[in-house]
């Protein structure tokens, strides 16, 4: 957006290679939630292409990552919750 709003009444001798990121940050399927999370945030990106065997295996965005961690955390608050209260299987 950067580019094409420096760009205004160029638009039709631009190409794709000038909008596009060049150094791709990639994540694997065997990658940890948590990382991904920071990595996500300390290179201020929003997705994360996940590559298997060097081809794209899907496309993973920070709402993911984040929903998936809020799971995770209801997940153990309730544990905690029957284990104090006395309800088991804890």
């Amino acid at each position: 957006m950067r580019l094409v709003s420096k760009s205004s009444g160029e638009l039709t001798t631009l190409k794709v290679g000038q909008f596009m990121t060049h150094d791709v940050v990639v994540g694997a399927p065997s990658d940890d939630v948590d990382d991904s999370l920071a990595r996500m945030t300390v290179k201020r990106i929003r997705h994360l292409p996940v590559l298997e065997r060097g081809r794209l295996a899907g496309m993973i965005s920070i709402g993911d990552l984040v929903k998936a961690r809020l799971i995770e955390t209801e997940h153990q608050k309730q544990q905690m919750e029957n284990l104090v209260l006395g309800r088991y299987p804890a």
